[in-house]
């Protein structure tokens, strides 16, 4: 099993190798082609060379506190608000296409009515990811809410329960591990929620010093950014499926020690 489990990663990472020999050829084809697209083993050398910088850490420590603070406060306001709704499901009723028609709108075109209301601090950055994040925890909870409240309803009513118990035993273990999809999902959402956020108005971030790179046309730098990005996503999308895990499945159980 663990033989096919290696041989399965190799395969995997077959592509990646492939893909980073050829961008390396032709990047050192030419100085052009090197200035256009650099190299695999510049870039490395460049983001080795910024991880030893401090203003490189503090660029990702902002940009990691405004993802994380706004994925949880996001999440945990999208799943409340759901559980309300379904509480109130008249309002639940009249609200959707309200709910719908908000989460619909563009970040960018909702950027300058957030710098003006929330500054262009750390407030008003977090209050982007948050935007970002809370509808799609919010469409996500209440679908599972209301899916899972109607299948189970009569059973409750034929043993005597009340909509409370439905609440705790039913719907709230139902949200909890449903919306882990919408969590996931909002890993992604937060990271570019961040990054407009710091393109568009910032003094330190991820987003700023791809941008700083961007205009002095070093590539190299760029990607380094980048590949910060990566990282930060693969962290919080491995830290989400851990908690997923563990709240759904408990510590001691299988499901929780793989991360994929």
């Amino acid at each position: 099993m663990s033989e096919r489990r290696s041989a399965e990663r190799w395969l995997t990472m077959m592509p990646l190798i492939a893909f980073l020999a050829i961008w390396q050829i032709v990047g050192s084809s030419s100085s052009r082609m090197e200035f256009l697209y650099a190299t695999p083993t510049r870039i490395a050398s460049t983001l080795v060379a910024e991880l030893q910088r401090a203003e490189f850490w503090a660029d990702m420590g902002v940009t990691a506190a405004e993802v994380v603070g706004g994925l949880v406060l996001g999440n945990c306001l999208g799943t409340i608000a759901a559980l309300l709704l379904w509480l109130l499901p008249s309002i639940g009723r009249i609200s959707r296409p309200y709910i719908v028609a908000i989460g619909s709108i563009p970040v960018f075109a909702i950027m300058p009515l957030f710098i003006l209301w929330f500054g262009i601090g750390f407030g008003g950055k977090l209050a982007i990811i948050v935007f970002s994040t809370a509808f799609v925890a919010l469409a996500y909870s209440f679908a599972a809410a209301v899916e899972v409240g109607t299948r189970y309803d009569e059973v409750i009513a034929c043993i005597g329960g009340s909509r409370s118990d439905l609440l705790k035993k039913i719907v709230l273990p139902g949200i909890i591990s449903r919306s882990f999809v919408a969590y996931r999902i909002n890993v992604s959402f937060a990271l570019i929620g961040a990054y407009v956020a710091e393109w568009v108005s910032a003094r330190r971030g991820l987003g700023q010093f791809i941008l700083r790179a961007t205009s002095l046309y070093d590539v190299p730098r760029v990607w380094a950014g980048l590949i910060m990005f990566l990282t930060l996503a693969f962290a919080l999308y491995a830290l989400t499926s851990l908690i997923e895990r563990l709240a759904v499945a408990g510590p001691d159980s299988p499901r929780s020690r793989p991360l994929w």
